[in-house]
This record gives C-alpha cells, structure tokens and sequence, in this order.
C-alpha cells in the first residue's frame, strides 16, 4: 500500500492546491493521502478515486517546539475546541511577544494591527514571511 499522511496543501504554507495534489497522488498509484495543514482543518469530504483521511499537524511547545500530527476521520466539535485552543495560545504569545518589541524599539504595533495586516485571526511565525 503507498500512503502519504503528511501533506500540506495552498490551505497553509503547501505550493500546490489540493485539487493538483489530490490529481497527482492517483497518478503515481498512491491510495491514501492525509491533508495535515498548519493549525487549521479544512476537511475533504470524500474523493471516488483515492482515500483521504482528515488530519491537523500543531505547532507545539513542551522543552522545545515540534508539530505534532492528529488524524480525524469525521468532523465534530472537538475538534473545533482544539483549534480555537491553539488559536487563543498562539494570540497569547504573540501579545508577549509585541510588548517586547514595543518595549525595545520604542514602537506602538498591537496585535489587531497584525492580524489585519496579514488578514488573519492569529498569527504565527509563519505569517513573518
């Protein structure tokens, strides 16, 4: 069996859409494929020509940071919950981390500021690029 459980699709930093990708994975025989987008779920609801399991992948933090990948195969409020978790989390550092530089470089920026900049509803590192 060939899967691939780690994708990342144009829903967050990917290069490609899920419709190329999708196209792609049956062209080279695959028969399972996993969306594992950023911080965010956006569920494929089915494909007749391959399986596609539902997933996330979190930045996370314990003594270092990595991503850890969670798999979902129906959608519910639990998932939600997890997000908005993530969401509120990541706002709280990045509130941190403004008044630092607000305090250091003698500036005014807020975190409304940022998320209308990169129109967003949190920001991460990966919105600094």
């Amino acid at each position: 069996m060939k899967y691939d459980l780690h994708i990342h699709s144009t829903v967050s930093d990917g290069k490609v859409s899920r419709d190329e990708i999708i196209k792609t994975a049956i062209e080279k025989g695959l028969e399972c494929i996993s969306f594992t987008e950023h911080n965010s779920f956006e569920p494929v609801l089915s494909h007749d020509k391959i399986h596609i399991i539902n997933g996330i992948e979190f930045d996370s933090i314990l003594k270092r940071s990595f991503h850890l990948l969670c798999y979902f195969p129906n959608y519910d409020n639990s998932i939600s919950y997890l997000i908005k978790k993530y969401r509120d989390n990541t706002n709280d550092r990045s509130n941190m981390l403004i008044k630092k530089i607000n305090e250091v470089f003698s500036i005014s920026l807020s975190l409304e500021e940022l998320m209308l900049f990169f129109n967003k509803q949190f920001i991460t590192k990966r919105d600094s690029k």
